[in-house]
């Protein structure tokens, strides 16, 4: 593998990188069988949700610098997701599709980075925490889903190496300034908390956090008034 003075020294530097945590946002709610259904049943079995008045990036991804100061707008979100499972007596666990949120890395460009094979803020705090390295060189290394990252260090860049485990050349080489960055993934990591906070005493269950095999379809529905 390339040591990372060579990544760093190839890689496209973009001082305006992006860095954030994305809600993932669903179009409809699925309530036919899970595990038994046509693709005639997987079409038609939807019911519409609530979408945030808030603008997504991309299809599905809102981003959490965008919810801040409108989190009643993400809240009514997920109080259509929780209302629709009510309806159709649907198990709704933490970790659940309709709780998903992801880091994502972007620029003004459109390059993306967006994780698709993490779907909780424990998932993601591993390559978030790398991010606030005192180390340098290859902090951060995770590969799933046919995906690659590596995340290099050294004392003026963060570099990001992403690919496909098909492909021997990696997809997106970029970097950018390491002390900018840096500071902002604590201010990340603590908005999302505190947004996740919000909706979990408004909820009574901290959906977002971690993944859990705990029944929830007994909600009580006066969170929803």
């Amino acid at each position: 593998m390339k040591n990372s003075q060579h990544y760093i020294s190839e890689a496209e530097y973009i001082p305006d990188l992006r860095l954030d945590m994305a809600f993932i946002v669903r179009d409809d709610f699925y309530y036919g069988d899970e595990n038994d259904f046509t693709q005639e049943e997987w079409i038609a079995k939807r019911e519409p949700l609530l979408k945030p008045g808030i603008p997504l990036f991309g299809k599905d991804y809102l981003l959490s610098s965008e919810v801040l100061g409108k989190e009643e707008q993400l809240q009514a979100y997920y109080e259509s997701v929780v209302a629709v499972a009510n309806k159709y007596e649907k198990k709704l666990l933490a970790g659940n599709s309709y709780f998903w949120i992801r880091p994502i890395v972007y620029s003004s460009d459109g390059g993306t980075i967006n994780f698709p094979w993490y779907d909780t803020l424990t998932d993601a705090l591993p390559f978030l925490n790398a991010l606030q390295s005192k180390e340098e060189g290859c902090v951060f290394s995770d590969m799933d889903q046919g995906w690659h990252l590596d995340v290099f260090l050294d004392k003026e860049n963060i570099c990001f190496v992403f690919g496909s485990l098909d492909d021997p050349e990696p997809y997106w080489v970029v970097s950018t300034n390491r002390p900018v960055m840096a500071k902002s993934v604590e201010d990340i990591k603590q908005r999302v908390k505190q947004q996740i906070a919000v909706l979990s005493r408004s909820f009574g269950y901290d959906f977002w956090t971690e993944r859990e095999s705990l029944d929830f379809t007994e909600m009580d529905n006066n969170v929803l008034s």
